[in-house]
């Protein structure tokens, strides 16, 4: 489908409509105006002709231009060589409007065999409009004397976008942007995803492609979602994996419908694609550190829901600590003041994603400065949604299974967790398992809020092991195991209480070198089948213990605390770690 734009009061030297069949070429995929960038007097857009050979010769009828603000006094478009260069076209347009604006030149203007930049000047009452992710020679600005490369600082795209009549551009190209790296199971069915521009006159659907990790190209059918001529727009392609190991993928255009791609030089990316013997699902932990005498927690509070409204795998722990204590704070919270890193200095409402340190470059508050720890303060929902993604993109290093048994009657809880670390994935030199208890529905008073019985949830009653975890053999052999029992408090109600448990690092020298690798949460009030066998092992396990040995290899008389290997009947050995 060709675009088609009427103009009327919009067109340059123009008083009567105008219509025509116009590829569009823009960096921003013709999106709608999400920002704008301030303080410059001039922007533009950059071409160059080692990227975009294929548009010479043919014809620029115009230019879409996508504002954050109207202007009635318009704004002079020119097209340049270079950025300082004398204009190649140069014009006044009429009133533009807050959005999207189809500006048709005076007269057409062929498109050089050089580099091209298109742009426009900026008045005080102009907001150049800026839309999706930031590319390569998207958006520059001008101030003082001095253009900038604001794309390379990871600005938006500029919402400018050049008109190329239709009737004298008939390329068949497709080019490859991006590819996105991977991390998949071996021999498994799965899709690489990227970016693409479609340098036809038609939208594009579909591309033939390859793809290829060292031992021959496969040819593919890739999926496109409808991307405009001129545009760029994401991709997929169904793959087969290969065995275990860490590859360079590489991924290459053959042809467009019946018809092959033209230019060669913009038809292949590369990606990292790391396979491993299995792919475990992922949970993210996200800890929030809050506290009945924080005015400011019911607003974090409402971020932190909003941002999890419609997300999964996403486990939360509510620590009531960074703002005083309270009657809901866990026996060794105010041990997690070392995760602020800034001596005896906390905050609420504060949060931790998987405990991962996030640097200068996220502009997060207190990851910087004088509090450089992985706290930081509750930002808006969709940042936070943002982060959560980030993370849940990140393969797991670690199996958990978490089993429990609770007995109403005695308030007896007893945990089972069972860890593994992934073949091909690393861990840290000290993982450790943490496990806490939670509880939900508790309605008690909250500062800054008028409500008597604001609801509390997800609060840490219990670290059920030492709250920065207890130190753990991990194998890709098998899982090893530790059992824990916990008498439940008589004011806690048990239908509302779950289980957490989580493996991370502990860096005692390094509070930003605690990594967690996976999560698991169970509600507690449950009976699965917890074997009371020697080493607490699975209760499908038929053989049974003949030794024990130690982590040294030396054979003892029954399980210790810690690692411990047993030797089974059937000649088959397992490492088991015994916590009590």
């Amino acid at each position: 489908m060709i675009k088609n734009f009427y103009i009327l009061l919009l067109s340059l030297g123009l008083s009567l409509p105008v219509v025509a069949d116009d590829v569009s070429l823009g960096y921003c995929d013709g999106g709608n105006v999400e920002s704008a960038v301030s303080g410059y007097t001039k922007v533009a857009a950059f071409f160059p002709t080692a990227d975009f050979p294929m548009y010479a010769g043919s014809t620029i009828v115009g230019v879409r231009i996508g504002l954050n603000s109207d202007v009635v006094s318009g704004v002079n478009v020119f097209l340049r060589s270079s950025l300082d260069g004398s204009d190649l076209y140069s014009g006044k347009s009429q009133t533009l409007y807050q959005g999207w604006n189809d500006i048709y030149f005076s007269k057409p203007v062929t498109y050089p065999t050089g580099d091209l930049y298109v742009g426009y000047d900026v008045a005080t009452s102009v907001r150049p409009g800026t839309s999706g992710t930031a590319t390569a020679n998207s958006c520059y600005g001008y101030s003082n004397g001095t253009w900038t490369d604001l794309a390379a600082a990871g600005q938006q795209p500029l919402c400018i976008e050049l008109l190329i009549s239709g009737d004298s551009y008939s390329h068949t190209d497709v080019g490859l942007v991006s590819v996105s790296p991977a991390t998949v199971a071996a021999g498994s069915e799965f899709s690489f995803s990227g970016v693409l521009r479609n340098n036809t006159n038609q939208v594009l659907s579909s591309v033939s492609m390859s793809y290829d990790f060292g031992e021959g190209p496969q040819t593919a059918e890739a999926t496109v979602n409808d991307v405009l001529p001129g545009e760029t727009g994401s991709f997929t392609l169904p793959a087969t994996a290969p065995g275990v190991g860490n590859y360079t993928a590489r991924l290459v255009v053959r042809a467009v419908g019946d018809n092959a791609d033209e230019y060669a030089f913009n038809d292949t990316a590369t990606c990292d694609l790391s396979v491993l013997n299995e792919l475990i699902a992922r949970k993210v932990l996200l800890e929030e550190f809050t506290g009945q005498n924080c005015v400011n927690c019911p607003s974090g509070h409402a971020r932190l829901d909003q941002a999890l409204a419609h997300e999964d795998n996403v486990i939360t722990v509510a620590h009531h600590w960074g703002f005083g204590t309270d009657d809901m704070t866990a026996p060794g919270s105010t041990e997690y003041t070392w995760f602020y890193n800034s001596g005896s200095n906390t905050f609420a409402p504060g949060m931790m994603l998987d405990r991962h340190y996030y640097d200068e470059s996220y502009s997060l508050q207190g990851t910087s400065g004088a509090a450089p720890g992985p706290v930081f303060v509750v930002p808006e929902s969709e940042y936070i949604t943002s982060l959560i993604d980030e993370e849940k993109a990140k393969p797991a290093s670690v199996a958990i299974t978490l089993k429990r048994n609770y007995d109403p009657a005695t308030r007896l809880i007893t945990i089972q967790v069972g860890v593994r670390q992934i073949e091909g994935q690393s861990v840290g030199n000290n993982p450790v398992l943490t496990v806490d208890l939670l509880e939900n529905g508790i309605h008690a008073y909250q500062s800054g809020s008028t409500d008597a019985n604001y609801q509390h949830d997800k609060v840490n009653r219990r670290f059920v092991t030492d709250p920065m975890g207890d130190a753990v053999a991990l194998s890709t052999d098998d899982y090893s195991y530790a059992t824990y029992t916990s008498t439940l408090d008589a004011g806690w109600d048990a239908d509302n209480m779950e289980i957490v448990a989580f493996v991370s690092n502990y860096d005692k020298a390094n509070c930003n070198n605690c990594d967690v690798y996976n999560a698991e949460d169970v509600t507690l009030v449950g009976n699965d089948d917890i074997s009371t066998a020697v080493g607490q092992l699975d209760s499908d396990q038929q053989a049974t213990p003949v030794a024990v040995y130690n982590a040294a290899g030396m054979r003892v008389p029954a399980m210790q605390r810690g690692l411990n290997i047993v030797k089974f009947s059937d000649g088959t050995t397992r490492k088991v770690l015994k916590a009590e």
